[in-house]
């Protein structure tokens, strides 16, 4: 069973990246509540049938969405507005950084075939 979940939140000034992460057991859930940002999700999953597809969202105050990314699925957020952007992260689980459940790519490792 999941632990309670986490929320957390944090301003993304214009230009600037969230750079490409997973996670292997946490689910995030992300929410623009203020500016326009651009979501890229990228499937790492060797046994997901959309293994190797990019997906990208284009969210924000004016089209709010819930994105919800799944375990071993990559993700990164580019502010792509004007102002500072507001992310709203509602995580199914805390952080528990004795145990940390985040892994970024190496730079130059090809891993991610897309631009976030």
């Amino acid at each position: 069973a999941e632990s309670a979940a986490s929320m957390c939140e944090v301003s993304l000034p214009p230009g600037k990246v969230s750079a490409w992460h997973a996670h292997s057991e946490t689910t995030d859930r992300l929410f623009c509540g203020y500016g326009t940002v651009r979501i890229t999700l990228y499937d790492g999953r060797p046994d997901s049938p959309t293994h190797g597809r990019a997906n990208v969202f284009r969210t924000g105050r004016e089209r709010p969405q819930l994105i919800t990314i799944p375990p071993g699925v990559w993700h990164a957020v580019v502010n792509i507005g004007t102002v500072d952007a507001l992310l709203v992260n509602a995580a199914s689980r805390p952080y528990d950084h004795s145990r940390p459940d985040h892994w970024r790519p190496g730079p130059g490792s090809g891993k991610i075939p897309v631009e976030p």
